[in-house]
């Protein structure tokens, strides 16, 4: 009997040991205590090994920072062992959908945004792979931490399924030195900016500094630009429909967007453009000071030479006369990476609240600055400080105008993947000044419009 009370009394001390272990908490800033409840028994008081998977890209220049903010989380919980898996890039999309189709996803996956048909992203989130992560932002700690745009990008009929972790925008800046030289203003207008090519190439300079080789990032941008100008980037009409073969390049808007192109760009790069890389291109006319202007994503700005940096201006990118799409002060910019946590990850108690906490540190201020100073990335959320002994001026002019812009996205993103080369081959046709704008649009007209 004796034996029994004291088994008894042992029992109840165990349990309330529990009870204040787990009203403890994990320490974490704005998270609230006991967010796993539903269980009798938190991650801490368990002595059941529990497997934590995470799975990246391998390339991703954050990867160090993720595991060492989610080793500082799991101090907490020593049960816990984390399983990192790293993929390289041009495996991830198949490795993914195995996983998804042997229902192996793992617990907490770092992929490309909700939007990106490419990566089968809209699919998964339609098969309930993903768990919805609303309820966060309703939290103290979520809630107004993301930039509006990110918010946006990672919400799917209204659910929100993914975390922001990366995002980049798009510099247009400017030799101001080059545009000094030749006395031309630092342009503001569209007709200031085109009518700078000619002046340019007259006074031996290249306009565009940019690789014309498929699959470059630069070359894009002013594509994305001057349809979103007449089109409009979501419409009807717009941009994404057209790109994604739901809308006719035949239309006034696309032929008037593809002469302005053509306007702006043909024949206004090197003639060796097509066989360089974008770091290529940079290097051999940017850095050199033989061409004007840069048009690239933030994650370029370590390809600039810091003499050139200091001679660089950013820019917006001007109103079209007559264009009757998006006005305003428009600007691309977009996720580069969210997490995802998985539906059985979040219907477990135990990871749901490790992930909870992992997804409030890796996005607070004080990692959001250590990112930055470490890798050169930026997280899309609010009120973030960026030293300017960190930054370079230009860096930071850019920042500022995209912080204010209306977002616009990368175009190709809704299109058919398959169709990139046979769009790419026109596409440098026209940078090099060998086919017309009309032209252009109707071998677009051809390749993506679907019946």
């Amino acid at each position: 009997m004796k034996k029994k009370r004291l088994l008894s009394v042992l029992a109840a001390i165990s349990m309330l040991g529990s009870c204040l272990t787990g009203c403890a908490g994990g320490g974490m800033s704005g998270v609230s205590e006991g967010s796993s409840t539903g269980s009798g028994q938190t991650a801490e008081s368990s002595s059941e090994k529990v497997v934590l998977r995470l799975s990246m890209n391998m390339t991703l220049g954050s990867k160090e920072i993720v595991q060492e903010v989610m080793n500082e989380v799991l101090k907490d919980y020593p049960n816990v062992e984390l399983q990192v898996e790293e993929t390289a890039q041009d495996s991830y999309v198949s490795k993914m959908a195995m996983d998804v189709s042997t229902d192996n996803v793992a617990d907490l996956v770092q992929y490309w945004r909700p939007d990106s048909t490419t990566h089968g992203c809209p699919k998964y989130i339609e098969k309930g792979v993903f768990a919805d992560l609303s309820e966060l932002l309703g939290t103290d700690a979520f809630k107004d931490r993301f930039a509006d745009h990110a918010v946006t990008t990672c919400t799917v009929d209204g659910k929100f399924y993914a975390v922001p972790m990366e995002y980049s925008f798009i510099m247009f800046l400017a030799n101001k030195e080059i545009l000094d030289q030749c006395s031309l203003p630092v342009p503001e207008t569209w007709d200031e900016l085109l009518g700078s090519m000619d002046v340019l190439k007259e006074n031996g300079y290249i306009p565009w500094g940019v690789s014309t080789k498929a699959y470059a990032s630069a070359w894009e941008r002013p594509l994305g630009y001057i349809f979103s100008r007449y089109a409009t980037m979501y419409g009807e009409n717009g941009t994404l429909n057209l790109f994604g073969g739901k809308a006719h390049f035949t239309s006034e808007e696309a032929i008037k967007a593809s002469e302005s192109l053509a306007q702006l760009v043909g024949g206004n790069c090197a003639v060796d453009s097509m066989t360089l890389d974008d770091s290529q291109a940079t290097s051999k006319y940017i850095n050199s000071g033989q061409a004007c202007y840069f048009i690239n994503g933030s994650y370029a700005m370590p390809q600039l030479s810091d003499e050139i940096k200091e001679k660089m201006v950013a820019l917006r990118f001007p109103e079209i006369p007559g264009a009757e799409g998006d006005t305003g002060h428009i600007q691309d910019k977009s996720l580069t990476s969210v997490f995802y946590v998985s539906k059985k990850a979040w219907d477990d108690p135990l990871k749901k609240e490790i992930l909870i906490k992992f997804l409030d540190r890796y996005t607070s201020p004080e990692i959001a600055e250590r990112l930055f100073a470490k890798t050169g990335s930026l997280e899309p959320i609010n009120n973030l400080e960026i030293e300017k002994t960190e930054a370079d001026r230009v860096f930071l002019e850019a920042k500022e105008l995209a912080d204010d812009a209306k977002q616009i996205i990368w175009f190709l993103s809704y299109g058919d993947a398959n169709k990139r080369d046979s769009f790419y081959s026109f596409y440098t046709e026209l940078w090099l000044g060998d086919i017309t704008g009309e032209e252009f649009a109707r071998r677009c007209e051809e390749l993506f419009y679907e019946e």
